[in-house]
C-alpha cells in the first residue's frame, strides 16, 4: 500500500459548488496523471491538502489537511462533473465509500508536507505540483494529526 499527497488546488470552488461537508467527504478525484494511474492500487490512500487561504485558516499560504480516502479503483473519467472534463482529466480515482474522512476544521499540516528548505512565505500550492508519494515518516506524522477513529476508518 502507498500513500499519496494531493494538493487540492480548487478546494474552495469545489466545496462551494459540490457542498461538501463532514458528513459527505470527497469520494472521488479526477486526474490526468498517467504515472499515478499506472501506480495506483486498491487500498492506497490519498491525503488532500488545501492552502489556508482557500479554507479560511490562520496561515493563508500554509498547507492544511482537509480530506483523506482509501482508493477503491481507478476508471476512465465518465464526464459526470463539468468542472473536470475527460479532455482535461482522463481518470477518476474512486474511494472506498466507508474509508473517506473530511477534516473539519482543516488540520494544519504545513510542517509535514512543506518540502524542506522552503520558507513559510512561499505558497504551498507552488511547492506541491502534482501528486507525490509520501514517506513513511510523513504518513506517521499525518496519522498523528487525526483522531483515532478517523485513523481507524482510513486503515492507518
Amino acid at each position: 500500500m502507498a500513500d499519496y499527497l494531493i494538493y487540492w488546488k480548487n478546494f474552495a470552488r469545489d466545496c462551494k459548488s459540490n457542498e461538501f461537508a463532514r458528513t459527505e467527504p470527497l469520494a472521488d478525484w479526477r486526474t490526468n496523471s498517467q504515472r499515478l494511474h499506472a501506480q495506483l492500487k486498491q487500498g492506497d490512500r490519498f491525503w488532500f491538502i488545501a492552502a489556508g487561504e482557500s479554507c479560511d485558516a490562520a496561515l493563508p499560504l500554509g498547507g492544511y489537511l482537509v480530506n483523506a480516502f482509501s482508493v477503491r479503483s481507478v476508471t476512465d473519467n465518465a464526464g459526470d462533473d463539468p468542472e473536470y472534463s475527460p479532455e482535461d482529466f482522463r481518470f477518476t480515482v474512486l474511494a472506498e465509500p466507508d474509508k473517506c474522512v473530511w477534516f473539519s476544521p482543516p488540520l494544519l499540516a504545513d510542517q509535514i508536507v512543506r518540502p524542506a528548505g522552503h520558507a513559510a512565505d512561499v505558497h504551498i500550492g507552488s511547492l506541491l505540483q502534482g501528486p507525490r508519494k509520501l514517506t513513511d515518516a510523513a504518513v506517521i506524522s499525518l496519522v498523528a494529526l487525526i483522531s483515532d477513529s478517523d485513523a481507524s476508518r482510513l486503515g492507518a
